[in-house]
């Protein structure tokens, strides 16, 4: 990450003598994912002026606010949601990544009563067998299609290794402990996702299900608490030789 936003820094000030203000700005929003409050816009909306003026790289969208939950932020119903995401495309002149947190069983954005199917817990999916897993997350990502998302920031591929942790292991987000177990249900939700031309994101790997503290709340430091063992979830290796019947440990 340092890395990255050392070379940005050199490559805005080498080409910041040559691009007019406004080039630079929607050069930045092009890396930008904002979250915005509003079931339904229009063009006198502050996103859709955002997403014009700064050719925004996407947005992000909850169900409720994080500081009241009782209150929608954007997602209420599949017609509506549809509309929007609808919507939020045709005010962007290029592609717009729209994304969400939809993992299943306590995360999830699109939830029953907004009219989505239910989809269950890592800790619930990792009890199936692949082909049932399959079956589950393809439900998912078709949803995910038809209601217009394009980038899911999901699949956990955390260790849920510190029975104390309550944001991972106590919210079932883990597939367990096993690095290859993990490894191989975290590969099917994103061979479901690819086929809908929807893109995965893993998190929040590694260190997360070992962490004593939520990183919701504030900085979280796993210095003294993660092991190696939560770098070996590599989708690379373990997805390929795993069947419908692998048992894991």
């Amino acid at each position: 990450m340092k890395i990255f936003l050392l070379f940005l820094s050199l490559f805005l000030s080498l080409n910041a003598a040559t691009l007019s203000d406004t080039q630079l700005k929607k050069m930045i929003g092009r890396m930008l994912i904002l979250g915005f409050s509003a079931k339904e816009i229009n063009a006198s909306s502050q996103i859709a002026k955002d997403i014009q003026k700064y050719d925004l790289g996407g947005v992000i969208l909850f169900d409720r606010e994080f500081k009241d939950r009782n209150k929608t932020k954007n997602i209420a119903s599949q017609t509506q949601l549809q509309k929007l995401t609808k919507d939020l495309q045709t005010y962007s002149k290029k592609p717009l990544f729209i994304a969400v947190d939809q993992e299943g069983g306590r995360v999830a954005r699109l939830k029953p009563q907004y009219g989505f199917v239910k989809i269950p817990s890592a800790a619930k999916v990792a009890t199936q067998n692949l082909n049932a897993v399959h079956e589950i997350y393809q439900t998912q990502s078709q949803m995910l299609h038809k209601n217009g998302i394009n980038l899911n920031f999901a699949p956990v591929v955390d260790l849920a290794i510190n029975p104390k942790n309550s944001v991972i292991v106590g919210l079932e987000r883990s597939y367990g402990k096993n690095p290859q177990k993990v490894a191989t249900y975290a590969a099917v939700m994103i061979e479901e996702q690819n086929k809908e031309h929807i893109i995965s994101v893993l998190k929040h790997f590694p260190g997360h299900g070992s962490s004593l503290g939520d990183s919701h709340k504030g900085f979280v430091d796993v210095t003294n608490t993660w092991t190696q063992k939560e770098l070996e979830p590599d989708l690379t290796h373990f997805s390929i030789s795993a069947t419908p019947d692998t048992k894991f440990d």
